[in-house]
């Protein structure tokens, strides 16, 4: 991940996002591409094989453009992250050491997921019995493009997770007063369910494996350990940051409430008017734990996963008519 400073952090990423969306889509023609030339992808489909290499090289295609979106999202959104909520701490001059603390993890995680990326295609061959028809090309293809699929997957989730760990752990908040505490676990929670949604929405293009085909043991063991990873990592991790927000907005609310009535008795009637009312807005802005924009991030990582399953549902029916 390149190093970005802070002052022209927000004027680069207009350009960052045409980016984003350019790279991912060519890797995927590319590999659909490459699918059709080598017989992987052919119409019509004429056996259970010719379904399933159709669905393998299919699917890895489209996610595998979606994870390297969603790796270069998470970039983004992790600097601009990290750099509001080292304002909130007034330690803007360490946003450059953990940006090449960030870049030097990512160099790490590469190579790792270089390895998972040639390791995983063998190991589901072999898993699911695949590995008997080696000898035939559009297998050989299947393997060989599912190679980015896993190295991109997996390269996604060591950055979520390393990502939301960073930010979480940036949440101490050693001298900073209760409203300051809950903007910055606010903008660490948003991350968090920003990935959340991220995940959840790629999951949710898994369906295209099983179209005319039953789920079989490797791809149930996958989804499990894969929605355990966003339950056990991610989302328990935000529900302790809501827990602790809850604290939080009631702290303030109840220094407000003896700031306010001390206020009230005092003398000076300009200043008091002038400070309750400061205070009252206060209390407005953090009586509720979470934002309307949190609850909206909520729902959208809800939505994802029953569509999804719907829509594969509706195909089948359409398929099998």
């Amino acid at each position: 991940m390149a190093v970005i400073r802070g002052s022209t952090l927000l004027s680069r990423l207009p350009f960052l996002s045409y980016r984003m969306i350019v790279y991912p889509f060519c890797l995927s023609i590319a590999l659909i591409l490459i699918n059709v030339m080598g017989g992987s992808i052919d119409l019509p489909i004429t056996n259970n094989d010719a379904q399933r290499d159709f669905n393998t090289a299919l699917g890895t295609s489209l996610i595998s453009g979606y994870f390297l979106l969603t790796i270069r999202f998470v970039h983004r959104n992790l600097a601009s992250s990290l750099y509001a909520i080292l304002v909130i701490k007034n330690q803007q001059a360490l946003f450059t050491h953990y940006n090449n603390e960030i870049a030097q993890s990512f160099k790490r995680h590469v190579v790792w997921c270089v390895s998972i990326g040639f390791i995983m295609p063998v190991v589901y061959m072999v898993s699911e019995g695949v590995i008997e028809r080696i000898n035939e090309p559009e297998v050989i293809v299947v393997a060989i493009t599912a190679i980015p699929f896993w190295f991109l997957m997996s390269l996604f989730f060591i950055e979520v997770y390393a990502s939301n760990k960073l930010l979480r752990k940036l949440t101490s908040s050693y001298g900073l007063s209760a409203s300051s505490q809950i903007e910055l676990i606010r903008k660490v929670l948003n991350v968090g369910l920003t990935s959340a949604t991220i995940i959840l929405s790629g999951t949710a293009l898994m369906p295209i494996f099983w179209i005319n085909q039953p789920i079989h043991f490797f791809d149930l063991l996958f989804i499990s350990c894969l929605l355990g990873f966003v339950a056990l990592f991610l989302m328990w991790p935000l529900f302790t940051l809501i827990f602790k927000l809850n604290s939080l907005s009631e702290k303030v609310f109840e220094e407000n409430e003896n700031l306010i009535r001390n206020y009230i008795k005092s003398n000076n009637a300009k200043v008091e008017s002038s400070f309750i009312e400061k205070k009252i807005t206060e209390q407005e802005l953090y009586a509720h734990a979470l934002t309307p924009s949190h609850y909206k991030k909520l729902v959208t990582c809800i939505i994802p996963l029953p569509f999804s399953w719907l829509l594969f549902l509706v195909i089948e029916s359409i398929l099998m008519v």
